[in-house]
């Protein structure tokens, strides 16, 4: 399933698909969304250090801190990140438990061998996109009807938006 292939003779499957996290009474969704501004050069030395700046941001504002993690990433072939430099970072005894771990498991994953990675993909391209097609946009206006209307088992929006700029100074320290 991919937001690429919704059709109209598919729509019923993907509305379906979809419910599985809109019905979901504990299921959230955080779309983030990055603003290069002039700073952006600032974080690192290379495009790759600046996307795990930015992915460790969008991380830290995003989890609670009494829950554990396990994050799958949409893998991309011939583009493998230093994932094990996040999962250190996200790990520091000053964001975690002394005895706990944040994020439990951090992996790469293959979005055709992962359903949640599909499900995101799904979602995240219903709520974003600019798509003309009749289906698409019914599928697009039938996830963010649900979403934006319907709150967790915690009473917290289903769907948040978090909308991050690249500071003005280079760091890459956790908020305690």
């Amino acid at each position: 399933m991919k937001w690429t292939k919704v059709s109209k003779k598919m729509l019923p499957a993907y509305t379906e698909f979809t419910d599985i996290f809109l019905t979901d009474p504990y299921a959230t969704f955080v779309l983030g969304e990055i603003h290069k501004s002039k700073h952006w050069h600032k974080l690192a030395n290379s495009e790759h250090g600046r996307f795990l700046q930015a992915y460790f941001h969008f991380l830290e504002e995003t989890m609670w801190a009494s829950a554990r993690y396990a994050i799958h990433l949409d893998d991309k072939p011939g583009k493998r990140y230093r994932w094990d430099s996040l999962w250190y970072v996200m790990n520091l005894p000053s964001i975690r438990s002394k005895t706990q771990k944040k994020v439990v498991l951090l992996e790469p994953t293959d979005s055709k061998k992962h359903d949640i990675v599909q499900l995101v993909d799904v979602v995240l391209g219903a709520l974003t996109s600019k798509a003309t097609a009749p289906h698409k946009v019914a599928l697009s206006a039938y996830v963010k009807g649900c979403a934006y209307s319907v709150l967790t088992k915690s009473g917290r929006p289903k769907i948040r938006t978090i909308v991050w700029s690249a500071p003005e100074s280079r760091s890459f320290s956790p908020k305690i």
